[in-house]
């Protein structure tokens, strides 16, 4: 199951449809100020990569509507720093940031050798059956992915399309990494105690918010990844659902622990919370007691609570 979980997962719980994906909305966070701002390590902007052409023509092929491309972490490879472009049926492309994690030919299944990206690159399948590309380049390593099912019309984005980011993505590289911390006024900054005690040495974050709707906080080091983040109702929440060991009372607010070992915690009617700390990669590992991932996840989302709060 995925562990670094996006803020769409959130969002479900809430009739409010309030999410987004634009951090430049700005509007005054709950504890007053505009907490939307990024700021961080100077460093290479990866959606800078693809020309806004590209980006219009690959947004125009998806059903959902999109908005600007913006910085992330890679699902399952959450050292790469990925821009997504499509979101819904996903698209884009990830640059490594740090080392560690899965190895670069892992990422791809059923991979075939692919010719004229980089130094090296193949080409094959994602965990979705979509079409995944993994490339050196000098001293980069480059992912490019699409969530289309092969042979179907999905977004209308086809592997030589994949192929063509590939190759833009690929004769942009320079020497410039990304930088490693970005995130939003809102996050706790990683020298926080708390996130140290998580996660332990932050090597790459990224974060998001939008004014008064949400905040997403994204940790890695070298072996564990955390998350924090709080989506604001502008309308009735839905029922947690779950059985009776998924659900738990936290400061009096009800709240549900899943089996990724996160949390998400009804503030009343005004928020949903989440919190969530787990081993890096996509393999459940973390073999530590139930009952200890619980009472780590609680006292997470109480940390929430405290540091980010309702947007």
């Amino acid at each position: 199951m995925r562990r670094l979980v996006s803020i769409v997962t959130i969002c479900v719980l809430a009739l409010a449809g309030a999410c987004g994906t634009d951090s430049e909305d700005g509007g005054d966070g709950g504890n007053g100020g505009d907490r939307s701002q990024t700021s961080g390590d100077a460093g290479l902007d990866v959606c800078s990569l693809v020309s806004d052409d590209t980006v219009k023509d690959l947004q125009a092929r998806s059903a959902d509507e999109q908005s600007k491309p913006h910085e992330g972490l890679m699902r399952g490879a959450e050292l790469f720093v990925e821009c997504r472009i499509n979101t819904g049926v996903d698209v884009g492309f990830a640059v490594r940031a740090a080392p560690g994690g899965p190895g670069l030919e892992t990422l791809v299944e059923a991979a075939q050798p692919l010719d004229g990206i980089g130094d090296q690159a193949y080409i094959g399948d994602n965990s979705y059956d979509g079409v995944r590309i993994a490339a050196r380049v000098g001293d980069h390593e480059l992912i490019v992915n699409s969530d289309a099912y092969i042979g179907s019309s999905g977004d209308g984005i086809s592997r030589d399309d994949m192929i063509a980011v590939a190759k833009e993505v690929a004769s942009a590289l320079g020497q410039e990494k990304p930088g490693a911390v970005r995130l939003p006024e809102a996050c706790p900054p990683p020298s926080d105690p708390q996130v140290q005690k998580a996660v332990g040495a932050t090597l790459v974050a990224r974060g998001s918010a939008s004014g008064n709707s949400w905040v997403e906080c994204n940790y890695v080091s070298d072996a564990r990844t955390l998350t924090l983040a709080a989506v604001a109702a502008t309308g009735k929440f839905s029922a947690i659902a779950g059985g009776p060991d998924t659900l738990v009372e936290v400061d009096g607010d009800q709240a549900q622990f899943d089996t990724a070992g996160g949390i998400n915690l009804n503030v009343g009617d005004t928020c949903v919370l989440r919190a969530e700390s787990s081993p890096l990669g996509w393999a459940p590992a973390d073999q530590r007691p139930e009952s200890e991932r619980r009472e780590e996840a609680i006292e997470l989302v109480r940390y929430v609570k405290e540091s980010i709060g309702c947007p």
